[in-house]
């Protein structure tokens, strides 16, 4: 393991030390019914926030996970509702539903990788369905969850009060950065979606919402897997180690923390230490680290 390299849990990301930070907090999480959207799901309920919704186009996975989150966690009201982040009614429901409250949190999880091939080869409409899911869904749904959000603050200041800021985490992947054969779809898509963060930290306001862009780790999920990439590091043809899905999940909630305030706008990896990470905070500050630039 690299120094300041994760990719098991570890103490300091446990999630219930921000119990007392979080507790009724509502996050949202879509793409919540299986895999790293469910790890996320856990790790938000061990951090005592008061709800956890999870959107998904699969009922019997949403109702499994809200299940077993129920049952080890009763103090937590968990929501599940069926809705495809690219159907504009689909996400008009989904905040229409959500009369007196809003969500604080917003984990822009779902997402899908076209099947990998040469862009000669490749079936154009599956090619571009990466693009409509991971960006065209990703900021629709944001766009609807800050307007839903913006809505709600400004009632709570006609009445005295002022929420804190919303959080988006956006889980990406380091393959926006990297150049990989057959993938052109998902890794451009990616890409663009971590700009796409960095300037909604310019337009909006911090005070209201703060953004950040996140790779996962290399999860065994059904992405990964679909990518092939699983197999090779198994196979050890890809020097790269398997991330625990428990720590992707334990590395998000932290983002929406307090401590992280200083990411926004920025592109994190979970493996990455958050003791290393905030023991750096000025030179990341000062010096734009994480972000995208162009060198020369």
């Amino acid at each position: 393991m690299a120094s300041g390299e994760h990719y098991e849990p570890y103490e300091q990301l446990a999630p219930a030390l921000l119990r007392s930070e979080l507790r009724g907090k509502v996050a949202l999480v879509t793409g919540g019914g299986y895999g790293i959207g469910r790890s996320i799901a856990q790790s938000f309920a061990e951090a005592g926030v008061a709800r956890i919704i999870l959107i998904g186009r699969t009922e019997t996975k949403l109702k499994d996970t809200a299940n077993d989150l129920s049952a080890s966690f009763q103090e937590i009201d968990v929501v599940t509702m069926v809705a495809d982040i690219t159907s504009k009614e689909d996400v008009q429901h989904i905040f229409e539903s959500c009369t007196k409250y809003a969500p604080d949190i917003l984990i822009n999880n779902a997402g899908y990788l076209s099947t990998p091939a040469e862009f000669l080869d490749a079936d154009f409409d599956d090619y571009w369905n990466s693009f409509m899911v991971n960006v065209y869904g990703t900021m629709l749904f944001t766009q609807s969850f800050l307007r839903h959000r913006k809505a709600y603050v400004e009632a709570a200041e006609n009445s005295g009060n002022t929420p804190s800021p919303a959080v988006v985490v956006t889980v990406n992947s380091m393959g926006a950065f990297l150049s990989m054969p057959k993938f052109s779809s998902y890794c451009s898509n990616k890409l663009a979606l971590a700009r796409w963060t960095e300037l909604l930290s310019i337009e909006i306001p911090e005070e209201f919402a703060r953004f950040v862009s996140v790779h996962p780790g290399a999860v065994d999920s059904s992405m990964g897997n679909k990518s092939g990439m699983i197999d090779q590091i198994k196979s050890g043809a890809a020097q790269l180690s398997l991330t625990n899905p428990k720590l992707t999940g334990d590395f998000i909630v932290w983002l929406t923390s307090r401590d992280a305030e200083f990411l926004n706008g920025r592109f994190v990896s979970v493996n990455t230490d958050i003791e290393l990470l905030l023991s750096n905070k000025k030179e990341i500050i000062e010096k734009g680290m994480y972000s995208i630039r162009l060198s020369q």
